[in-house]
């Protein structure tokens, strides 16, 4: 089962930083994270309507590539084709390396957490997701995305993207939507009056994370008991 990175104890931690000290000795190209291929910008943008994680700029981030933990690197996470860009303007090459997708089997950005379900594993959804909460048996998911929209001007073309974003929850390896009060009483609807009273259609609009979590939180204890 995948491991998450937030999850971490004292002997892994110095692990990690002790692998962290190699690569820095060696020199990160010449390890495992070397290993994409050229990232080339399709789509020009002009404002802040941008495809990436968070912010167009790199952030400070950390991943398992190819079963290999690497810290301390600069990473983005382009929304809209769901890529994972590394940032190796210090080789004085080509400035940015699109990681192979399937070598990722999980990363850190910006504090947060995301896994990578494959493209096998779910007939509903595929590719990097947010961890917002998760036990043994449930796992509150979101799927970032961004649509693109092409926009006119007399003397150009550009782009802006949008948040197209999702939910998804996972129990006993199985992956659900997540979008409405039915998709959680069709799973669980021994829980019918639990859900009932907890779903909250207003927090969902304005704040579905917290209502979610309220909700899978208190499944999670009846499962337990």
């Amino acid at each position: 089962m995948l491991h998450f990175l937030g999850i971490i104890n004292a002997q892994e931690e110095y692990l990690k930083s002790t692998l962290n000290s190699v690569d820095q000795i060696i020199g990160q190209e010449n390890t495992g994270l070397y290993n994409g291929t050229k990232y080339i910008e399709l789509y020009r943008t002009i404002n802040e309507h941008h495809k990436f994680f968070n912010s167009s700029k790199f952030l400070l981030g950390s991943l398992v590539y190819n079963g290999q933990y690497y810290g301390n690197v600069n990473l983005k996470y382009d929304l809209n084709a769901d890529d994972l860009l590394l940032d190796i303007s210090y080789l004085q090459k080509f400035s940015i390396l699109k990681l192979y997708k399937s070598k990722i089997s999980e990363f850190n950005l910006d504090g947060k957490q995301f896994i990578n379900i494959g493209d096998y594993s779910s007939d509903i959804t595929e590719g990097f997701h947010e961890v917002l909460w998760n036990t043994d048996d449930l796992k509150l998911l979101k799927k970032h995305r961004k649509e693109r929209f092409k926009r006119f001007s007399k003397k150009f073309v550009h782009y802006e993207f949008f948040d197209e974003n999702s939910y998804f929850f996972e129990y006993k390896n199985v992956f659900y939507p997540l979008k409405k009060k039915g998709d959680l009483l069709k799973v669980f609807p021994e829980f019918r009056k639990l859900i009932n009273r907890l779903y909250n259609k207003g927090l969902v609009k304005i704040n579905p994370k917290a209502n979610y979590i309220l909700i899978l939180g208190e499944i999670q204890k009846s499962l337990g008991k």
